[in-house]
Parts: C-alpha cells; structure tokens; sequence
C-alpha cells in the first residue's frame, strides 16, 4: 500500500496491525518520516489538509524510490521480464502548510525511534464523531434479494444479492468510508469537505458526489467500476509498483475492470443500461465471459450452475434479457448451439443447472451470441 494511504489510514484510526507494520518499515527513510510528522501536524491542525494540499502520486513516488534505496541488493530472477519505466509529469499542489517542513528537527534519530515506537506500540487512534469512537454497521443481501440503503448524509445506496456492505452509524467529519463486497449502486450526496470513499478487496473508489455502480465479490470475477454521473478516482488496494499505484479518473460512460487473477486493469466504454440494468433485473452482456454471467444468474434466482466441462466456462456472452424467466433464458442459450443445459428441481423449485457442450461448441472462439 502506498505511504500516503498507509499514513491516512492510521490517522483516521482505520490501519490494522500488519498495515502499521508496513508504515514503521517506511518511517525507517528520514524522508519519510519528514512527511509523516507533517501529515499528522496538519491533520490535528486542520484534517481537510490531507485531502486537499497533498500531491498523493508525488509523494507516493518519492518515498517509494526512497524505501526502494535502502533495501539489499540481490541477484536479479533471469524469468522475470522487466519493467519499462514510463516517464510521467508530476503536477505539484501543496497546502501552505507542507512548506513549512523543517527537515533538521524532524530527521534526528531520537524523533525517528518515537515515532517508530508510538505508531507500533500503541493502537490505532479511533476514528472520532460528537466525541466517542465510532460504530460499524454491516448490511447483507441474501439471493433473490436487493436492499435499499439510506445513510444518515442522504447517501443512497442499492445492494444486489450475495453482497455485503459496512458502514460507520454516524460518518465523522472529515470524511466517509464504506466497505463493499459484492454489487452496489451508490447515489452520493455532494459533500466537497468530507469525499465519499469505497473500500472494496481489490480496489478503492474516492468521489465527491456522483452516481456509480461497483462490483466487487470475492469469488475470483473481475472487478468493475461504472460511472453514470459524475467523477470518480479508482486505485488498486495492493498496488505492486508505481505505475499500478497511479489513479485513474473515470468520466461518465466510462468502466474500469480489474482482473484479480491476472492484475490487469482497463477502461472502456459502458452504457447506462450495462451497468445498472440489474436493478431492473436487465442482464446486458457484452463479451461477458460465461462463468461471470452464470454467477449473476446465481445470485439473481438463488440457484446454482455448474459446468460439466470447465471450458464452457471461458465462452464469451452477448445479449439482452429483461423479462424471460430462467428457463426462458437457458431455452435461448441452448438455441445457440454452443450450450446444453438440465435442470435439477426439488419440487416445483429449481435447485441447479448443469450445463453441457451443445453440438457448436467451439471453446476457442467464444462465439455465443444471443441476440
């Protein structure tokens, strides 16, 4: 995690115990230690500092090249390919505040070995409201289901099923947090001097007030951001270098995906309808690899699909279905010719879906395209 996130998340009383860990191990470079003494005079001076004056990639980047100098040098792997560097122009945006550095007191050895010990030693600060520490609520959506959240800033949020949200009872007052796994479609309310930030396993969202759906579960799918309104910033949770580190800013129309298995990450463009027709119950798929689409059919009915040859799996999907009902749905797929599907029933209910190569199933054109 960059040093800037490391820092802020300590601050705000969010870091966990590996993740102070990570930041003592930063604070071992003079540089960084300069920073982060001036972070955290700014933040009990004024918190809106850290979110307003602080050019995050700059500092990112300097630190970085600091901590990369002081570790040991070894033999370089002979399989691993390099990395090219790509030269970047940094913009420079500081508060008044961070001129006022003063490397000669903040570098002694004595400052570093108490900084060192206190952020260690001693537990996260909490995060504070009206005085007191604050409290987690967490909101799940069980299969079948959706659940409209309201928070108490006016934030609405739509959960779609198999997905859990947490949120602060009261957000503080310098900023709101929240944390996703699975689905969601965020109306946030304009706040310029608290920005609305999701947390999410692999990716992190920081917005002012806009309109968004983020998808985000934990069984391996790729991760995805769709901006309807608005403006969003989207960066990796566990960046592995500088250039997975750096923001990408996402206009309206945009998606952002994110591969967990492979780390690759690109935006492309998304209609309206793609990314929040599940809230209507609209399945819009558009190169929709099959094993991403059968989950959505999951969650949607509360079944279960399996493949009977996993390279069914990596067939590709495009099509429209809003009202067919989920046999109607597999009739269409098995018209195809590419899929054979069985339904597993208990009672009038229907429990799994097994699906079988169809007589043109051809794995390695993923050619499905029901229109």
């Amino acid at each position: 995690m960059a040093f800037y996130q490391l820092a802020t998340r300590y601050l705000t009383g969010e870091a966990s115990g590996s993740e102070r860990q990570q930041l003592v191990e930063q604070l071992r470079k003079p540089e960084a230690r300069a920073l982060f003494e001036e972070m955290r005079s700014g933040w009990e001076g004024s918190p809106a500092n850290l979110e307003k004056g602080f050019d995050v990639d700059a500092i990112a980047q300097r630190v970085a090249i600091a901590v990369a100098e002081d570790q040991p040098h070894s033999e370089p792997d002979r399989d691993a390919s390099p990395v090219p560097h790509r030269p970047r122009r940094i913009r420079h945006r500081y508060s008044p505040w961070f001129f006022r550095l003063s490397f000669g007191v903040l570098a002694t050895s004595f400052a570093a070995l108490a900084i060192v010990a206190v952020i260690w030693f001693r537990p996260a600060p909490p995060a504070k409201v009206a005085g007191g520490p604050v409290s987690w609520v967490q909101r799940s959506c069980g299969a079948s289901e959706r659940l409209l959240v309201t928070l108490g800033d006016g934030t609405k949020i739509t959960l779609n099923s198999g997905s859990i949200l947490s949120h602060p009872e009261i957000f503080g007052p310098y900023g709101r947090v929240v944390r996703l796994t699975g689905e969601a479609f965020f109306d946030v309310s304009h706040d310029e001097s608290r920005p609305f930030v999701v947390e999410t396993p692999t990716l992190r969202i920081r917005v002012l007030g806009t309109r968004f759906n983020v998808r985000a579960f934990a069984d391996g799918t790729k991760a995805q951001v769709s901006l309807v309104k608005g403006k969003v910033q989207v960066t990796e949770i566990a960046p592995r270098n500088q250039e997975e580190a750096k923001p990408v800013v996402l206009t309206p129309g945009e998606q952002y995906n994110f591969s967990p298995e492979t780390r690759m990450a690109k935006v492309q463009p998304v209609s309206a309808e793609a990314a929040t027709g599940w809230m209507q119950d609209v399945f819009v798929w558009k190169r929709e690899p099959a094993a991403s689409a059968m989950r959505q059919l999951e969650r949607r009915f509360g079944i279960g699909v399996e493949f009977s040859d996993p390279a069914l799996s990596n067939e590709e999907l495009n099509g429209t279905f809003e009202a067919e009902s989920l046999e109607e749905i597999f009739e269409t797929l098995q018209l195809t010719g590419i899929f054979n599907y069985r339904l597993i029933r208990a009672g009038d209910k229907i429990e799994r879906v097994i699906l079988s190569p169809g007589q043109l199933a051809d794995f390695s054109s993923g050619r499905h395209k029901p229109m």
